[in-house]
């Protein structure tokens, strides 16, 4: 792959162009200003940066280019950024022509109406392009030509010349390039011409890999200065910054700070955070006392009493509770209360009430086993007694009340 790239910034504008001048990239193998004619590095135009190659030619044909020798390439891409003071220009104004042994294998340039044509070896035209070349305006210019005696080649056209979208494009696959691969390419009036009118070459480039593209035109320059720790120029610029310090425990930039924390300490006995506790509670106890009736509707009802074995509480209940005792010891997270309960005892529970209504009776006699009461209505009678001996012929009457004799 053979890449050359001068940016023709030059030494100093008014300075004739060298072939010892490498400040411009790839320096010039050949650096010829013909008889009478001047080839000079120039500020009043330039595509990029401060100054251009200016090429002109006097009252006698002479020729008046720049190049590169010593190639060996069969297949030649070029680019060229031109400016030119007058479309169409009195005489030819040559762009670049390629060589082998010092013949010419194809010429690129401008022809008095203004158009851009590529000729072969024997500069007979291939194309002339429909485009009138802008004046007093830089434009660019790529080629893509094959060594050979029917060969391919391409020429694009830009008359922006920083742009990536070619304003024509012209190409051919059977054109006479002669035989053997190019040793030269020129730029400038590389052949004889006279009375050329001044115009201006910037930013030559030859590749035979692919189109080059528009000129990405660098300077060198010294390493920048800073207070802090210098970085060469990119696009964006990064420091190294230290450790951020705070008042507390530093840590590194982040969207979110994290401290550690202590255990929480409560004043008396410390548990977790949590939302509820569980605690550790004594045995429970039950008074032999009946509980009042509640919930019921209100009759005069005497004093309940039971044989034998009492029976569990079923509707509600009111327990006391022993003192609760907490341990020091936090407890964990727990997302339900437990309580431990001690064993429940019972000396002698009451019978639960019934929801049934009750009816003061009168007395009743049996045999021998009382009968529970049942859910009837009865009508009002006097005091009711029970006889644990009973007799079929004893009656036991209250005043006013009726007698009803058990047989």
């Amino acid at each position: 792959m053979t890449v050359k790239v001068n940016n023709c910034e030059g030494t100093g504008s008014g300075n004739n162009v060298t072939t010892g001048d490498t400040s411009s990239g790839d320096a010039w193998n050949t650096a010829q200003p013909g008889t009478g004619g001047s080839l000079t590095w120039d500020n009043t135009h330039a595509a990029h940066g401060s100054r251009a190659i200016k090429i002109s030619t006097g009252g006698t044909s002479t020729s008046t280019y720049v190049a590169w020798t010593g190639l060996s390439i069969s297949r030649v891409r070029g680019r060229a950024n031109v400016y030119i003071t007058a479309s169409p220009p009195t005489v030819t104004q040559v762009i670049a022509r390629g060589m082998a042994s010092s013949l010419q294998k194809f010429r690129l340039y401008v022809n008095t109406s203004g158009k851009l044509v590529i000729a072969d070896s024997s500069n007979v035209s291939q194309t002339t392009l429909s485009t009138t070349i802008p004046a007093n305006q830089w434009f660019r210019v790529e080629w893509d030509i094959t060594a050979g005696t029917s060969a391919a080649y391409e020429v694009r056209l830009y008359t922006s010349v920083d742009s990536s979208s070619a304003t024509e494009t012209a190409s051919g696959s059977a054109s006479n390039f002669g035989s053997g691969n190019f040793d030269e390419v020129r730029y400038g009036t590389a052949a004889n011409f006279a009375n050329v009118v001044g115009y201006w070459l910037d930013d030559l480039g030859l590749s035979d890999t692919g189109f080059m593209g528009p000129a990405l035109h660098t300077v060198s320059m010294g390493q920048p200065v800073e207070t802090d720790t210098a970085q060469p120029f990119t696009v964006s610029k990064a420091r190294s910054f230290g450790q951020a310090t705070e008042t507390d425990t530093a840590n590194a930039f982040r969207p979110v700070k994290s401290r550690i924390l202590g255990q929480p300490t409560e004043t008396d006995t410390a548990n977790p955070f949590s939302r509820l506790k569980t605690r550790t509670l004594g045995q429970a106890t039950e008074a032999d006392t009946a509980l009042p009736v509640t919930a019921l509707k209100g009759r005069g009802i005497g004093q309940a009493s039971e044989t034998d074995t009492a029976q569990p509480f079923r509707a509600a209940k009111t327990v006391h509770l022993g003192q609760v005792v907490e341990a020091d010891t936090a407890l964990p997270f727990t997302a339900v209360r437990t309580v431990g309960l001690g064993t429940v005892v019972e000396t002698d529970t009451a019978q639960p009430m019934t929801p049934v209504k009750r009816i003061v009776l009168g007395q009743v006699v049996e045999l021998d086993t009382a009968y529970p009461m049942v859910a009837v209505k009865a009508f009002q009678a006097g005091l009711a007694a029970v006889l644990r001996t009973p007799d079929p012929t004893t009656v036991t009457r209250r005043p006013g009340a009726s007698v009803r004799r058990t047989a």
